[in-house]
């Protein structure tokens, strides 16, 4: 692992859209990511509700791996993911992104999918396909994995 500056730039809630470029962070944190991860952009969000309590309490800062490149970043069962969604605002004509954590779960048939954390966990959301063969390109924008949570801190204290 290593200890890492990340600026937190968003904040993840459930049906909760809000107006952020992440070009003006909120604030940064020093986290530990896994090493191979570090390399890659990386972008914090903080957890502002329960949808994802069980693994990410309220208030916790994730770190996201964003899926640029899928060749040396997959993810796989296990592995919790954040999503994002833009709807437009009409009278701003500004898009906001409701931005939320999902889980990544395989089915006895290989295949992977997207599934929620809390609540419905047993019902797939996003069916990936096959793990060895997964196109996050030819997904649409809606159904595709922003990026792989790699990183988290709780208590923290903004810098």
């Amino acid at each position: 692992m290593m200890l890492v500056q990340v600026w937190v730039n968003g904040r993840i809630a459930a049906n909760k859209y809000e107006f952020n470029e992440w070009r003006t962070p909120l604030y940064d944190v020093r986290v530990p990511i896994l090493t191979p991860y570090f390399r890659f952009l990386n972008v914090g969000f903080e957890v502002d509700d329960d949808h994802a309590v069980s693994a990410f309490p309220k208030g916790t800062v994730v770190i996201s791996t964003i899926l640029r490149n899928q060749d040396l970043i997959r993810p796989k069962p296990g592995d919790f993911v954040t999503m994002s969604r833009t709807q437009s605002d009409r009278a701003s004509e500004q898009p906001t992104v409701e931005i939320t954590i999902r889980r990544i779960a395989d089915s006895p048939l290989g295949d992977l999918w997207i599934v929620p954390i809390n609540g419905d966990s047993g019902i797939p959301e996003v069916h990936l396909g096959p793990a060895d063969h997964i196109d996050f390109n030819a997904l649409p924008p809606l159904k595709r994995p922003l990026g792989i949570i790699t990183g988290s801190i709780q208590n923290h204290s903004r810098l």
